[in-house]
């Protein structure tokens, strides 16, 4: 029996065009906008339309616990079952299992016949390579040659590949649905990113790709100068001294501990930080400290970029550069939840990462170059407000943060949220 579960409009406009979509589709939906949700409702409708078994796999523990949760809320006596080996659950027999992709990718004949497979995170498979995806679903598809597939994601595209629906080797092939940022930002579902760029800004023009990002080592290197971290605290106790609850993501370990050293030299005392090595119990606790107010300030590293939720976030500081559009709409984020007495999120970028891709409402998808150091046509995508430093797309005339009114400049492509 179904719980009363009101979807919001759009969550219902979703769910409706990926359950009548009869191609392999993706369904966008920005952080924040309960994407869970409507992958339940919709899950539901192809057990109700006669799927036997289905399959909802996500890279991520905290991902799979969300998923089985929002089905058993939107379905109370569906029969959900789990499989990750980081859970400690190996279930296969239910009609929809969660599972973890690292957990079951060499495990398809425990599975056999599946009708329907469901990948959270959707972007995260590389159409140009035999992935962990890629396996899994050959070997399912041996098994029932008919499988659908639909993918959700907040970011539909990849560094050196593009949209994720397009392309010869594409696992999916169209997008059922999409709302963007600036729409759930005018509906209140999302509340609106104030991006500034930092009082100093690192020089990444030493710094090297491995693949289509920065060199890891290099790109610590960089902002891990003396200069950077005293000038970022600098804007976090001043510009941010009123945000009640600030994540800040770091290039490295050793980066992200001078950054806590600063702080606690400053007197900030509620801070603590979090890496791919911290333990998964001490990483909950925080997690929840974080909620609760107790931390302030969490700093961190190659982590919390996907499911992790804490509404209160209201400072984002970016001590890192990413030229993956994914990554950076993912870190933002992390902050753009709706709470109680929180009216908008503040973002201090000392990577240039919005001058790289423009404003949220805005992301520029460059195409795939043959050098993977191109950085578009050289046309600039923001500009400094002149009153309040916000960072505004470069045709906006008047600000809408402050009010501001600017010149009219030439190129007015860019509309704001």
């Amino acid at each position: 029996m179904s719980r009363m579960i009101e979807l919001r409009p759009y969550q219902q406009d979703a769910r409706e065009a990926m359950s009548n979509c009869d191609d392999d589709p993706v369904c966008v939906v920005p952080t924040g906008g309960g994407k869970s949700l409507i992958m339940a409702a919709h899950i539901c409708d192809a057990l109700d339309g006669g799927a036997k078994k289905i399959l909802l796999l996500a890279h991520v523990k905290e991902l799979i616990n969300q998923n089985w949760s929002a089905l058993k809320a939107w379905r109370d006596d569906a029969d959900v079952g789990i499989y990750s080996a980081g859970l400690g659950l190996r279930e296969t027999d239910r009609t929809v299992t969660c599972a973890g992709i690292q957990s079951v990718w060499k495990r398809h004949d425990e599975f056999g016949f599946v009708d329907r497979v469901v990948i959270d995170e959707a972007h995260l498979i590389n159409p140009l390579s035999m992935g962990r995806y890629r396996a899994f679903l050959d070997n399912l598809l041996v098994i029932n040659p008919e499988m659908r597939v639909a993918g959700f994601t907040a970011t539909p595209y990849r560094m050196g590949h593009g949209y994720i629906h397009e392309g010869d080797r594409s696992l999916f092939n169209t997008i059922a649905y999409e709302i963007s940022i600036a729409e759930l930002v005018r509906k209140g579902f999302l509340v609106k990113p104030i991006p500034r760029r930092g009082s100093i800004v690192a020089d990444l023009s030493e710094v090297k790709n491995v693949g289509h990002d920065y060199n890891q080592g290099q790109m610590a290197e960089a902002f891990d100068k003396e200069a950077i971290v005293a000038a970022a605290v600098d804007d976090i106790l001043k510009v941010g001294g009123d945000r009640k609850s600030t994540l800040i993501f770091c290039a490295n370990l050793e980066h992200s501990e001078n950054v806590a050293k600063e702080l606690a030299g400053r007197g900030v005392r509620a801070v603590a930080t979090v890496s791919g090595k911290t333990p998964k119990d001490r990483r909950k606790f925080l997690v929840e400290a974080v909620r609760t107010g107790s931390i302030t300030h969490l700093i961190n590293v190659g982590v919390f970029t996907t499911g992790f939720d804490a509404p209160n976030i209201d400072c984002i500081v970016l001590l890192r550069a990413t030229q993956s559009p994914g990554l950076y709409v993912q870190m933002v984020g992390r902050g753009m939840r709706i709470a109680p007495g929180k009216e908008d999120l503040l973002v201090l970028d000392y990577g240039g990462n919005v001058d790289r891709h423009g404003p949220l409402n805005a992301i520029t998808i460059r195409p795939v170059a043959s050098s993977s150091r191109e950085e578009g046509d050289g046309q600039p995508l923001v500009k400094e407000c002149q009153a309040c430093a916000a960072l505004i797309p470069i045709g906006q005339i008047v600000c809408e943060f402050c009010g501001h009114v600017h010149p009219r400049d030439s190129d007015s492509r860019l509309s704001a949220i």
